[in-house]
């Protein structure tokens, strides 16, 4: 999980105009940075609702910032486990996290890339991409749009969990989506550790949550 001192180097928000370089048309629609505030009931939710053996599937942090998110990801045993980070100094900072906990190792398996979320390249196979309201609702159509290209390219297993869910009605809109019923005690336990509630959105070929 993140260290104590990884921990404090990502806990400030950080304004867009402080965030660097950005090379995106869509930067008047994003938020600012901030930290997910619960990375390890994060963890505990995605833990949930992946089947154990995760080897066959890629996690992608949409919008990770100094890569917190990816950081806690990065030991769960997914095949690839990468973030999404428009501005180039927070793409900067995250890599040089992950080099220091020694996660950055070559391969690639673990990394945080600078590019648009409306426009990178998403990997085949079953995906798992997690957001922590990292933008406005129309760049979120916009890129929920893109995934479902590549989905219908491939149909495969795809799942989206959306924590603070602020734009939930985008996910909805798409018949090749279905909103996962999560046990009432998610709720519960987000609703008393978690300053947020989350939801979990899946494409029609996930199986409904092959659950743990």
């Amino acid at each position: 999980m993140v260290g104590r001192a990884i921990a404090a180097e990502t806990k400030d928000h950080v304004a867009i105009a402080d965030m660097g370089t950005i090379e995106s048309k869509n930067t008047a629609l994003a938020n600012e940075y901030g930290p997910t505030p619960t990375p390890m009931l994060v963890m505990w939710l995605i833990r949930k609702i992946v089947p154990k053996d995760r080897s066959a599937w890629t996690f992608i942090d949409v919008g990770a910032g100094k890569g917190r998110i990816v950081i806690a990801a990065a030991n769960q045993g997914f095949r690839c486990v990468t973030g999404i980070e428009f501005a180039g100094e927070l793409c900067a900072q995250a890599n040089r996290h992950l080099a220091d906990l020694g996660l950055a190792d070559g391969s690639g398996r673990v990394r945080v890339d600078q590019a648009d979320a409306t426009e990178f390249d998403i990997p085949p196979g079953a995906c798992l991409f997690y957001l922590y309201n990292p933008f406005r609702e129309e760049i979120l159509r916009r890129f929920i749009t893109h995934v479902l290209t590549s989905y219908a390219n491939e149909p495969r297993a795809l799942r989206f969990v959306y924590l603070n869910p602020v734009h939930k009605c985008a996910f909805a809109a798409h018949p090749e989506l279905i909103e996962a019923a999560l046990p009432p005690a998610f709720a519960a336990i987000f609703g008393i550790f978690s300053p947020y509630s989350v939801c979990v959105f899946e494409t029609v070929t996930s199986n409904a949550l092959d659950r743990n």
